[in-house]
């Protein structure tokens, strides 16, 4: 074979690229010199070190596949460089040694993947964000990961990438569920020392022998799953939460703010949290008690994005459990779906709201939780007709300045004495063209 050189590249007028890939960080390599861009042959006395050399100059991470760059497209013109050699830990293409520059046509021009070509990872349905169904976004769409040879080693890196810690278990035969959609990678095969599962082995994007009753699952150290127990709904009772597969452990009502409760809810589908219960008030349940405090700020979307603290030394016994009743708003009797009676859904059952705390600044924020726009009245006294079911009062004393009405300050639900002819009503001012009927239960999580 030719002696390979041991020039360097000029550092001032070379550019290197990626092209005809699904990103900047994956594609055939082409380099530009002497302001003319030629490819870099993928011959048989090219190291395979260069690609990790090309990944990390421009930034995309480790290489995790190379191939002959035939699979990006046609490609028309020459090629610059021939036999490049690299060690792997030089910080520029242009440090490796190579066989001069020279413009020659090349069979086989070189073509690398690189880890920051793999626009996004998930775990979905699996109850949070760090358990689930793994999928990988490619070309813009999410897809499915086919559990064959699926093992502990590939869920650890999984886990890690995603910051969710380490892998508890691994699941296949849809033990979260069929998939749908396109199946993206089969047979993947990592050691567990990757920061990145693309730099996994596999056999390459869509290519696969499985169905999607077969998607790859994982369950991560920081998967957190909150529930309700004990109630008379899954939308109110004693907090319990589970640490990854572990036993399911009760809350202390110490610290417990009201923030984290509104969490809860909307994890849950459950709306807003409207009421804060101490004293095991729907039982003390079993199992050990939570030694963590939550600090949330209430717009997460899921409990584990929550800062904790620990409280290895609290004497919280099962008799101080926390409880959480979460409820849904809705506009009845209105002429238009952003005005009525305002009612609350709560211990699984409707009622509406007594007047006796209601002004039009409660009710903007409620038209604003709505998304019906700006408060215009906010009349009592029945103003859209008398409800039929419980009357819920003392929830609500809110101030102009929270966003929704989860952060006002709530007391327990109750059916205290406040006859039906003095009801709260809402007319916001969205949404002003007759309706066609009430908002829907979707409407609601979406809001929530």
């Amino acid at each position: 074979s030719r002696a390979v050189s041991t020039r360097l590249w000029p550092l001032c007028a070379d550019v290197l690229r990626l092209v005809d890939g699904d990103s900047p960080c994956a594609g055939r390599v082409e380099v530009k010199h002497q302001d003319q861009w030629g490819m870099v042959c993928d011959d048989d006395e090219t190291e395979r070190q260069y690609h990790l050399v090309i990944c990390k100059q421009l930034g995309c991470g480790s290489a995790v596949a190379t191939s002959e760059a035939l699979i990006f497209g046609e490609h028309s013109g020459l090629t610059w460089l021939t036999e490049v050699i690299c060690h792997g830990n030089e910080s520029a293409l242009w440090d490796c040694k190579h066989g001069g520059w020279e413009l020659k046509s090349c069979p086989y021009p070189a073509g690398v993947l690189c880890s920051g070509a793999t626009e996004e990872l998930r775990l979905v349905d699996g109850g949070s964000p760090c358990a689930g169904k793994v999928e990988v976004k490619h070309k813009d769409q999410w897809g499915m990961v086919c559990d064959g040879v699926w093992e502990i080693e590939d869920a650890e890196v999984v886990c890690r990438q995603l910051g969710c810690g380490s892998a508890v278990s691994v699941h296949d035969q849809a033990h979260f569920g069929s998939s749908s959609g396109p199946i993206w990678l089969d047979k993947v095969a990592c050691d567990g020392t990757e920061s990145s599962l693309l730099e996994c082995k596999h056999r390459g994007w869509g290519v696969h022998s499985c169905d999607h009753h077969k998607p790859a699952g994982v369950t991560c150290s920081g998967h957190i799953t909150p529930r309700l127990a004990g109630g008379d709904s899954v939308c109110s009772g004693r907090v319990e939460v589970r640490h990854g597969e572990e036993t399911w452990s009760t809350v202390c009502d110490s610290h417990f703010s009201l923030n984290t409760a509104i969490v809860i809810c909307n994890q849950l589908n459950c709306g807003t949290a409207i009421s804060i219960l101490g004293g095991a008030q729907f039982g003390e349940g079993n199992g050990t008690v939570w030694n963590e405090t939550f600090q949330c700020v209430g717009n997460e979307s899921h409990l584990v994005y929550c800062p904790r603290t620990s409280h290895v030394n609290q004497t919280c016994g099962p008799a101080n459990v926390v409880s959480i009743i979460c409820s849904r708003f809705r506009l009845v009797n209105g002429s238009t779906q952003c005005s009525g009676r305002v009612e609350i859904q709560a211990h699984g059952a409707w009622g509406a709201l007594c007047d006796s705390h209601w002004d039009l600044s409660i009710a903007n924020v409620l038209c604003n939780q709505l998304d019906c726009g700006f408060a215009i009245l906010a009349p009592g006294e029945g103003y859209f007709g008398e409800g039929n079911g419980s009357e819920w009062t003392d929830s609500l004393h809110d101030k102009s300045s929270d966003p929704h009405l989860g952060h006002s300050p709530v007391t327990t639900l109750e059916a205290p004495q406040c006859p039906h002819g003095n009801d709260a009503s809402v007319i916001c001012s969205g949404n002003l063209q007759p309706k066609a009927r009430f908002l829907s239960r979707q409407k609601f999580k979406s809001q929530f």
